[in-house]
């Protein structure tokens, strides 16, 4: 039960690997690439969940830190079921000038690359575009209400599945590009059921602040490897052996975006 356990730690792992690495497709114009953003800084600690057994668990508490040039970082430690082989030092970076990255500092291991022209213009056009929207309009759901939420205004956004028996709320904070800082995952059995949670994150913290340069530098002496290989490492630190990568549509997908990022 245990190994079964720590592999679904390590999927989520997976998972925030394939964030960072999945970029966008489609095609925009050169200049934009070029074009330097000036947003608001911030910092802020969410602690993120999963609902067992009727309460929450905690697996991961991260900082989410934003400089004036665009600059992004999420870092903070992913927690294991049995509170022994917890994960330090977990960072995803994205700089203005193109470089995207995931850093495990406690093994010392990246994934690192540099995005296309195409794929940062349309990077900084979307974060535009949100820098622009004070309604946090179009952003793929149905605004609900308003509250204050770490001492900031956030509107609660609300998107439902095709069956209507699973939703997403998020609390976007419209004078921050509409980031989403909270958010909960529910289901139902039926329309008229009850909503229950199965996931989720809380605010902790929200601070408009230029975050620490330090977040965003330490690992020129890291050993570089492919985003799976680097799950691969993680696993193996553990003692869990994961399923084969060949029937995993998605790592392949993963690792050819890494290949593309490094030509």
């Amino acid at each position: 039960m245990r190994k079964k356990r720590l592999l679904l730690w390590l999927i989520i792992v997976l998972v925030a690997c394939f964030i960072v690495w999945k970029v966008a497709e489609r095609t925009t114009q050169h200049v934009l690439a070029q074009t330097d953003l000036d947003v608001r800084p911030y910092v802020s600690e969410q602690v993120h969940y999963l609902v067992v057994n009727g309460a929450e668990q905690v697996v991961v508490r991260e900082t989410v830190a934003r400089t004036r040039s665009g600059a992004k970082v999420h870092a903070g430690t992913i927690y294991s079921p049995d509170g022994k082989h917890d994960m330090k030092g977990m960072r995803r970076i994205d700089l203005p000038d193109g470089f995207v990255g995931m850093m495990i500092d406690s093994l010392g291991i990246k994934s690192t690359g540099r995005r296309a022209d195409q794929n940062l213009a349309e990077w900084k056009a979307e974060m535009a575009h949100r820098n622009q929207s004070k309604d946090c309009a179009n952003q793929g759901g149905q605004i609900e209400g308003e509250e204050v939420l770490g001492g900031q205004r956030a509107l609660r956004e609300v998107r439902l599945t095709a069956d209507g028996l699973g939703r997403i709320v998020l609390w976007l904070l419209p004078d921050y590009d509409c980031e989403a800082v909270q958010g909960v995952i529910q289901k139902r059995a039926s329309t008229d059921a009850p909503w229950e949670a199965t996931a989720g994150s809380h605010l902790a913290k929200f601070v408009e602040i230029d975050p620490d340069p330090a977040l965003f530098s330490g690992f020129a002496h890291y050993s570089e490897m492919p985003p799976t290989q680097l799950v691969k490492k993680a696993a193996e630190e553990q003692g869990v052996v994961l399923p084969s990568l060949k029937d995993c549509p998605k790592c392949k997908d993963i690792d050819q975006t890494y290949r593309d990022l490094n030509k």
